[in-house]
């Protein structure tokens, strides 16, 4: 198995990072075009990211959806389109995904006259609830309402695929794919001088093909005997790899809860969670409004399935990443956030034991905020300026209003600064969705 990240980026692409899409290559599936591809999401420049990467289009033979946002789903025709490329392909293309999913595909070929399409078919969830409130939608056509007979549980070459209900602001699922068991395997570099030794009393029982004994070694259980001609004893569990369940992944789609995912998504391998905001007080509650999560929300879900990878995606279109000195410093602060995160949750909230809850060895967050405010300087030039309560500034959090600037730090000597307790950086929405944040004073 092998995951490709084609877009990593929430509402719309960038010039550094495309929107939602991911390729799952799996080697023991095949294609007419080799290994088979399945694409999970495909937003708008989707068919551009592919002819960028190693993913052949005529391996693509599936499309799993998650939900119909645009930033989800725009390029799935445009996919199409680049499949349908290949003139002599008979494999079908199958789409997965909630209701509406193919009046989306047909209404668009229709309206743009699109030819170059593969032979394609749609399979419909039809019973995604809707958990974020009320949703309803009209059948397009008097057979479009109907639902198919569809088991919850997807079942091909031995791939199992199973979805669940998540809550975003429209219906959206996730998906969990396994593979299946691995089949205990033969040791034969354990078995091949002894197969040797007794080859010609084996040439009387299977021919000249006497090594025709390993296929009935396969065969043997782990408790399992095998007499050799000489009298020579093999059990299975001395030549055998056990047997081991498949790997499994799990690719959720846009979420504030995937409590409805927790039973699919238990001890997977690899987990993808989104992470479109950046935890800040303030912020975590704003982001579930909008359906969405942190990095926060995706590591309890993490911790809570014990996946044994957790890998972030879909983005805000604020955290550009791409090669500018500004991002380079929003890193540097970012990882100084991580280093001392537990601190500072300690400080929050229980002040005065904070100092003797952690190890001596443990830097004070005095430093953490200097460079906060070293950075923050650097960027506007000025320094050592007292920042006034309410102040606003736009664009980042990271950015001081003009002529103002972060307040000066006491020593880290004074093991309780009331004032930097007091102190916790908000943030605002003004005017037409204008980000603004403040470093209030109580």
């Amino acid at each position: 198995m092998e995951l490709t990240f084609l877009g990593t980026a929430s509402c719309l692409p960038s010039l550094t990072r495309g929107v939602s899409s991911i390729v799952l290559r799996m080697s023991n599936r095949k294609t007419s075009a080799g290994s088979s591809s399945w694409v999970f999401d495909a937003g708008e420049g989707t068919q551009i990211q592919v002819q960028k990467s190693w993913v052949r289009p005529s391996s693509i033979d599936k499309i799993f959806v998650t939900h119909l946002h645009g930033d989800h789903s725009f390029g799935i025709v445009g996919l199409m389109c680049l499949i349908g490329q290949n003139r002599d392909r008979d494999d079908p293309l199958t789409l997965y995904g909630p209701a509406g999913l193919r009046a989306l595909i047909r209404s668009t070929l229709q309206l743009t006259c699109s030819r170059a399409v593969p032979f394609y078919r749609v399979v419909e969830l039809h019973d995604v609830p809707f958990l974020h409130g009320r949703y309803m939608r009209e059948p397009a056509s008097a057979c479009d309402g109907l639902e198919p007979p569809f088991d919850r549980r997807y079942k091909e070459d031995g791939m199992i695929v199973q979805a669940a209900a998540m809550q975003h602001t429209m219906p959206c699922v996730g998906y969990m794919v396994q593979e299946p068991r691995a089949e205990p395997r033969l040791l034969v570099d354990k078995v091949e001088e002894m197969v040797e030794k007794n080859k010609e009393g084996l040439k009387k029982k299977y021919g000249k093909n006497y090594k025709a004994v390993y296929r009935d070694m396969k065969k043997l259980g782990m408790d399992d005997r095998f007499e050799m001609p000489n009298g020579d004893v093999i059990f299975g569990h001395d030549v055998l790899l056990p047997s081991k369940p498949g790997r499994k992944v799990v690719i959720l789609g846009d979420t504030c809860d995937a409590s409805a995912m927790l039973r699919l998504a238990e001890d997977a391998d690899v987990l993808v969670h989104e992470a479109t905001n950046a935890w800040i007080p303030g912020v975590e509650r704003d982001t579930m409004a909008h359906g969405h999560s942190t990095p926060q929300m995706a590591g309890r879900f993490a911790r809570a399935s014990r996946a044994k990878r957790l890998i972030l995606t879909h983005f805000s279109p604020r955290y550009r990443f791409d090669k500018s000195e500004y991002c380079a410093r929003t890193m540097k602060v970012l990882l100084l956030l991580l280093v001392y995160f537990p601190f500072l949750v300690l400080l929050y909230f229980h002040p005065p034991s904070a100092p003797s809850l952690l190890p001596s060895s443990f830097t004070p967050p005095s430093l953490l905020l200097s460079s906060l405010t070293r950075l923050v300087a650097e960027d506007r030039g000025v320094r050592d300026k007292g920042i006034h309560a309410g102040t606003r500034t736009r664009h980042s959090c990271l950015r001081p209003h003009d002529g103002d600037c972060c307040p000066q730090l006491p020593s880290s000597s004074s093991p309780h600064h009331p004032h930097l307790i007091a102190s916790h950086l908000r943030l605002r929405w003004r005017g037409q969705g204008t980000k603004t944040a403040s470093l209030d004073r109580q």
